[in-house]
């Protein structure tokens, strides 16, 4: 609702304030939206951010992280912001302007498994694939399908341990500022954990956010360079 509704920081504190007042038995609610931001990060559910080039041709990530200008077409990091310091790398010649001209967020994927496993009902569903499901002949989940059968053939020793984390990956864009003459788009990265059994794996909450991209127009293969 802060983001919904553009609540400034301060409406959102008083708004902790209040609950804390009137549910004083409730110890856990934030004192400050710095803390619950904080709170959001303990549970595992924060963010990198990996800056982009602008067209993007590369990240700035691994062995280019320091570099300040795509080496493939020259164009620079950083955007000019007016007010902004000047900002460099060590090593760098010149600082550059501004901030970075765009950015993407990661969600690693290590926490997100790791919350799953917080639970003995959903720990003990990331096994359900080796559970012996109704073997009928009929297609009710991806265990049933040539695919599956086809993959464990072709990787025994990961088909051989049932703990070994299946994942489907998909993405689409859309664009938040639907109600404006603004076109912009959002390409989540969602990472589907197919251990779940059928009645599990594809409901939402079981869902993993894996990236979140920004683009003014449709990313078609240049989101290879993301993946």
């Amino acid at each position: 609702m802060k983001c919904m509704f553009h609540w400034s920081a301060e409406s959102f504190i008083m708004l902790m304030k209040l609950f804390r007042d009137a549910f004083p038995q409730i110890v856990e609610f934030s004192s400050s939206y710095y803390e619950a931001k904080k709170m959001i990060n303990n549970l595992g559910l924060g963010y990198e951010k990996i800056d982009a080039f602008l067209n993007d041709c590369i990240l700035y990530w691994g062995e280019l992280l320091k570099k300040d200008s795509c080496h493939v077409c020259g164009v620079s990091r950083w955007k000019t912001v007016k007010g902004k310091e000047g900002k460099a790398y060590e090593g760098s010649s010149n600082a550059k302007v501004g901030e970075s001209a765009k950015v993407m967020r990661y969600f690693p994927l290590i926490p997100g498994l790791r919350r799953i496993y917080m639970s003995s009902k959903s720990a003990e569903q990331m096994r359900w694939n080796d559970s012996d499901p109704v073997k009928d002949g009929r297609l009710r989940h991806l265990v049933d399908a040539i695919a599956w059968k086809e993959f464990d053939a072709l990787y025994p020793d990961f088909a051989s341990d049932s703990h070994n984390v299946r994942l489907a990956l998909a993405s689409d864009g859309f664009n938040p500022y639907r109600f404006m003459n603004t076109t912009y788009s959002t390409w989540p990265v969602v990472l589907i954990p197919y251990n779940f059994p059928l009645w599990v794996c594809m409901k939402p909450p079981s869902f993993i956010l894996s990236l979140i991209i920004h683009r003014k127009s449709s990313l078609g293969i240049n989101i290879d360079v993301y993946l």
